[in-house]
């Protein structure tokens, strides 16, 4: 998915573990339905979530 994010000249996007059975399920109802608006809502906001979050960085100072 990023590949075609990329050369549309989109940010990638990440899909985090506790999203990814939503992100299957997206997929599915496009499978099946070839609606499309509610996965790219699940997208839009995986965006968000991915340029958002912080990076726990470990802490390797004494």
């Amino acid at each position: 998915m990023n590949y075609y994010l990329l050369i549309y000249r989109y940010p990638p996007i990440i899909i985090y573990n506790e999203d990814k059975a939503v992100y299957y399920y997206g997929l599915a109802i496009f499978d099946q339905t070839e609606r499309i608006e509610s996965f790219v809502e699940f997208l839009k906001e995986q965006s968000i979530k991915t340029w958002t979050k912080k990076k726990r960085l470990p802490n390797l100072l004494p």
